[in-house]
């Protein structure tokens, strides 16, 4: 483990470039802070800037593939008729977040990968407790954790609970341990304490492909198996503990008796999300090619369902036919573009990286779009201007790991 000395002069020399530290340090408190971190951001990344380099392959793709999609939501909506500029202020929290970052941070890089592992696990266990106290001092059962309504912290902690598994990037074998600990403490809050299923059911397809990198790592054979295991056993360990505790399996079980139509599904939870699949597909068959207008992706969906005394909801719980209904085809492709721009990065070539950073970028890159492209699949993402700046923010985070990641001998070192 690096003393405290070097440490110090670590976070010196990364803020004498500050861009990048600035970003990555907002990145990391992004689950604590919450909305306020909207404001923290248009603060202090324009203030605290990278004033010398190139600019980011990476973050400038974003940038151009963020404003193609804001322009054609603009477009759509504009063409859509009334209320069209709901959709269109809710592209600009995206667009801010891809335009600043591209602006304040530039090559090279600098990021203590050791350090950034430190503050993530410490994030993870803050986040923990926070929730977990108000489970039990404030008697709250299903907290929003944090980031409050639209919402919770739960896909935010995807990414950084698969990063503290990487123990290539722990200074010592007490952080590789604590990764592991606060890995568990991130599964609970998303399994257990936010109950958010489907992110908890995706995030063991998740640790299904971390385990399969694992394996085509550059390390014996030994390490392989060692850091599987545990690995497996942190996860197993947290789904025997919820599964164990009735209050917290209960949506679980509802849900699968849903599956299984051994009965009935709920009308709310369950069976309203079953309503806005099948009304959102038979929306999206009307009008496949340029949907029904961005404002009115949720009503067009409605329309082939009762929607009797419910509230007229932002999305429907499904991003790609939220945004299949809203702009059609065009604007799907678009959102899988976005989603899957870290993975693009992570897997381009560069000879002359070493095999161990070669491997973290392509890792780090197809797990965090794969997290996003899962949160997709049953949230919002990018429709509701919370959710386009958490979710801008992350990928944008991960974009910059990755130019971190690209220049020989990133894994331990100052970059």
């Amino acid at each position: 483990m690096k003393p405290l000395a070097s440490q110090l002069g670590t976070l010196r020399a990364n803020m004498g470039r500050s861009g990048s530290f600035t970003v990555m340090s907002l990145w990391v408190a992004m689950p604590v802070l919450g909305k306020p971190l909207g404001l923290a951001y248009l603060l202090l990344v324009p203030f605290l800037r990278d004033r010398s380099g190139p600019v980011l392959r990476g973050l400038r793709g974003f940038f151009l593939l963020s404003l193609v999609y804001a322009i054609y939501i603009a477009g759509r909506s504009v063409l859509a008729g009334p209320d069209a500029s709901e959709p269109i202020l809710d592209t600009l929290p995206l667009l801010i977040v891809s335009g600043l970052a591209l602006w304040a941070v530039r090559q090279p890089v600098q990021i203590d990968m050791q350090l950034l592992f430190q503050a993530t696990c410490c994030m993870l266990a803050i986040v923990f407790f926070l929730a977990w106290g108000e489970r039990i001092f404030l008697g709250i059962w299903r907290p929003e954790l944090l980031l409050g309504n639209p919402l919770n912290a739960a896909p935010v902690l995807l990414v950084p609970a698969l990063f503290v598994t990487m123990a290539r990037f722990a200074p010592s074998r007490f952080w590789a341990w604590f990764g592991l600990v606060s890995f568990a403490m991130a599964i609970y809050v998303i399994g257990g304490l936010s109950q958010s299923r489907g992110l908890f059911m995706g995030l063991w397809a998740l640790v299904a492909v971390r385990l399969g990198f694992e394996f085509f790592a550059p390390t014996d054979i030994r390490s392989k198996l060692k850091n599987a295991l545990g690995i497996l056993l942190t996860i197993g360990f947290v789904t025997t503990v919820i599964g164990s505790d009735s209050h917290l399996s209960g949506r679980y079980t509802v849900m699968a008796k849903t599956l299984t139509n051994s009965e009935a599904a709920p009308e709310w939870s369950v069976g309203l999300r079953m309503k806005m699949l099948k009304g959102g597909w038979a929306a999206f068959q009307e009008r496949p090619l340029f949907g029904h207008g961005p404002q009115n992706r949720y009503d067009s969906a409605a329309e082939h369902f009762d929607s009797t005394g419910l509230p007229r909801f932002s999305h429907l719980h499904n991003d790609y036919l939220t945004h299949a209904v809203g702009g059609g085809v065009p604007l799907v492709v678009l959102l899988i573009a976005l989603i899957f721009t870290p993975a693009v990065v992570g897997l381009r070539v560069n000879q002359t990286l070493t095999k161990n950073d070669a491997h973290a970028r392509r890792e780090i890159g197809v797990l965090g779009s794969l997290a996003f492209a899962g949160v997709a699949a049953v949230n919002n993402i990018f429709f509701v201007d919370i959710s386009a700046f958490t979710t801008a923010f992350s990928l944008v985070g991960i974009l910059i790991i990755l130019a971190a990641l690209e220049q020989d001998g990133a894994v331990n070192e100052t970059v």
